[in-house]
């Protein structure tokens, strides 16, 4: 038996953003088809999910990891992830932790999170300047250098994250020998030497961020610091109609708490992004790095609608949530990741809410109307 969604189900679907995900919660059976408008879902490019339910869990949106150097180097390079799961990566590692279980990563609990790691064991690192040709002509030497550091990674045209590779950091090359498949039914591990110009990995996980917001009333918003260390300043942004209004908080000291500024300034997308852009260099990233952070996110930091708070992670949190081991120990490491927190005001809360109890008390009905047809 079929069934077409309902008008409240439909007004839900209404209230997803161009480009956003639908996520259906809730215990399935299979109860037969249902039958959608594909414009419906096409006009506004949304992606529908549906899901058994699940603990909350945080989204670890692509670190990457650069590397200077002023010789060619060799160093062994991996990442824990204690409270979370490392599900993508490239270059292709050595080896990773949990193995995949398909019987459980298929099944409706899904795979235990935690005791996440990624090991590429030796990873040659190659600067600009041992690519350049021993050549007398020092701008064609150059150019050389920095079209083979350009081709040999994977082409990424079209790929936002191809901005990610617009910095001065060396080359990472790492080499994996030829291994026999571990089963007839698994395909062998990747082989050959593999370039880029970082390591890049993300993954999901079950942990806390020292940073929360709350709404207790309609026009007040509140972000507690429940960490041991002082949050610079926040950025705070809403977007509404495809018009930007955003505002700068002010530092918040650990275990303190601010009221958050109404995001009254209104500004462009270039003014948004130069403004992330010189946060992100103060925090010591190069020019370049920060550049290349904010133009991979860009699309989905400041087009998306609604309200949003960015903070920057302190170093403490983000090596406790994500333990590197470079060996031998670089001379200086930095890391910096910015964390998102999307927030739903508590008036629109209200409203979801209720939308959804109509449309299960609607789907009820429907359902036992089925019922008494077929009897």
């Amino acid at each position: 038996m079929a069934r077409a969604l309902n008008q409240l189900e439909r007004r839900i679907l209404e209230l997803c953003r161009d480009g956003g995900k639908y996520l259906v919660l809730g215990q399935y059976a299979n109860a037969g088809e249902v039958m959608v408008n594909p414009h419906s879902i096409t006009r506004k490019q949304l992606q529908i999910f549906g899901s058994w339910g699940f603990e909350p869990r945080q989204r670890m949106e692509t670190p990457v990891t650069y590397f200077y150097t002023d010789q060619i180097r060799t160093v062994t390079a991996s990442v824990e992830f204690p409270k979370g799961l490392l599900t993508e990566f490239y270059p292709p590692v050595r080896s990773m932790a949990p193995a995949f279980n398909a019987e459980l990563g298929l099944g409706a609990e899904g795979e235990p999170v935690g005791k996440g790691r990624l090991d590429w064991g030796e990873i040659d690192l190659l600067p600009l300047s041992a690519l350049r040709p021993q050549i007398a002509d020092e701008v064609v030497a150059d150019q050389i250098a920095r079209h083979v550091d350009a081709t040999l990674p994977p082409t990424a045209a079209g790929n936002h994250y191809a901005a990610a590779r617009g910095t001065d950091s060396a080359l990472v090359h790492v080499r994996l020998p030829k291994l026999p498949a571990k089963s007839p039914t698994q395909n062998p591990p990747p082989s050959g030497d593999f370039y880029e110009k970082f390591l890049f990995y993300r993954g999901v996980g079950k942990f806390d961020v020292p940073v929360s917001v709350t709404n207790p009333t309609p026009d007040k918003f509140e972000v507690h610091n429940h960490g041991t260390e002082k949050l610079p300043r926040m950025l705070v942004l809403e977007i509404r109609g495809g018009q930007l209004h955003y505002a700068l908080t002010s530092e918040v000291a650990a275990g303190q708490s601010i009221r958050l500024p109404a995001p009254a300034t209104s500004g462009d997308l270039s003014g948004l992004r130069e403004l992330m852009i010189g946060e992100l260099t103060k925090t010591g990233l190069y020019p370049k790095e920060a550049v290349a952070m904010v133009d991979t996110w860009s699309s989905s930091w400041f087009t998306e609608e609604g309200l949003r708070l960015f903070y920057l992670v302190p170093q403490q949190v983000t090596d406790e949530v994500l333990p590197l081991k470079i060996t031998p120990q670089p001379d200086e490491q930095l890391r910096v990741m910015v964390g998102r927190i999307e927030i739903m005001p508590v008036t629109q809360e209200r409203q979801l809410k209720q939308l959804v109890e109509q449309s299960a008390k609607e789907r009820a009905r429907l359902q036992a109307e089925a019922l008494e047809k077929q009897q």
